[in-house]
Parts: C-alpha cells; sequence; structure tokens
C-alpha cells in the first residue's frame, strides 16, 4: 500500500533520534515533543509546509504531539497501531505488554551487556521462522521486511534505543487528544496485542 501512496504523491520518513540512520544524538532530549521537533525540521529542509502525517507503533505517540503542538502543519492523520501509553494498571488484566515502557527504561542499564546477543539474534538464519511462530505476527506479514527493521534496530545503540521506547511508548499523553481538531485516521486489529 505504502508503494502505491508513493508512486502517486511524494512521501518524506525520518528515522527517530539516534536509530538507524539518524546519526548520534546531538542532544539527550527522547521525549515525543523532540521528535516533533525533528519532524518539523525534516518538513522545512524540504520546504513542505502542510502535511498528511501516517504513523506506526510508537511513532503514533510522536504524530500525537506533532499533531498537537503543530496544527497549522498537519492537514490530516492516520495512525496505525498506535503502540504507546502502557498503563502499569493494565498488568492487572495480565497485558503484559504495558510492561514494554518499564521493561526497557531498566534494561537501558544493561544494554552494553545485551547488544552482543541482540545483534547476534537477529543475524541467525531461523530468525524469519521465529517471529513466524512468536504469534505476535499474522500470516501476512511481510517478514523478510521485520527482519531488515530488526536488524538495523540491532546496529543502533541499544541503550538509547530503549531510552527512546521508554520515553515515547510509556507516555499516553491523554490530555493531547482534546487538543487534535485535523482529521484522523486510527486504525487497529482487534488482534494487535501492542495497541492500547
Amino acid at each position: 500500500v505504502l508503494f502505491d501512496i508513493v508512486r502517486d504523491r511524494p512521501a518524506i520518513a525520518w528515522d527517530q533520534r539516534g536509530q538507524l540512520e539518524s546519526g548520534p544524538l546531538a542532544s539527550d532530549r527522547l521525549d515525543p515533543g523532540a521528535h516533533a521537533e525533528d519532524a518539523v525540521a525534516v518538513l522545512e529542509h524540504h520546504a513542505v509546509s502542510r502535511c498528511v502525517v501516517a504513523s506506526w507503533s510508537n511513532g503514533s505517540r510522536i504524530a500525537l504531539e506533532l499533531m498537537a503542538r503543530y496544527p497549522e502543519r498537519i492537514a490530516a492523520a492516520a495512525i496505525v497501531s498506535g503502540g504507546y501509553g502502557h498503563p502499569l494498571w493494565r498488568l492487572l488484566r495480565l497485558e503484559l505488554v504495558s510492561s514494554l515502557p518499564v521493561a526497557a527504561g531498566v534494561a537501558k542499564h544493561f544494554a552494553s551487556a545485551l547488544e552482543g546477543p541482540f545483534r547476534a539474534l537477529v543475524r541467525r538464519p531461523e530468525l524469519p521462522g521465529l517471529i513466524r511462530q512468536s504469534g505476535f505476527v499474522g500470516p501476512t506479514a511481510d517478514i523478510p521486511a521485520l527482519v531488515e527493521l530488526l536488524q538495523g534496530l540491532a546496529a543502533c545503540d541499544l541503550r538509547v534505543l530503549l531510552a527512546a521506547f521508554e520515553a515515547v511508548a510509556g507516555d499516553a499523553a491523554t490530555d493531547l487528544l482534546s487538543e487534535i481538531e485535523c482529521p484522523t485516521l486510527i486504525v487497529a486489529g482487534d488482534r494487535d496485542p501492542f495497541t492500547p
């Protein structure tokens, strides 16, 4: 679907701070507001005054921040499987995914010890089968794309990756919702364990 869209109109994407090809951090800020500021910098670099925002997973939390802070720049939004804002009280309902931001916050302190095993895991030839058998993806998931994404993330500074996930995915920002007034499409599957 994304390829059909970019055939008809320009699409701009960027990597979150300290991840993939974004380069090393220029500051210690990893909060959703910092990522929204980065998005505006990307728009300004490409001379885009107004756009439609499409987001996925914890990028959806960044999209909400962008929509609330810069409403004049956002014409509409599509939020897909917005995996952010997992309150710990959901653990009482045995929703293990609610512990992920907290687990990332703890794991970032052990990132140097975890980087090697994580990088070794994503290089293993059986990784596609493990992903498919995990139950976290559907039968039509693009497994090669997921493997490529995981391998790219494994090449990042794991401490920065985990700290960014903790800062973004752990912040529900329900107070922002009343400030957003642009047309928004929200897509979430009923079997998606990561969408709150």
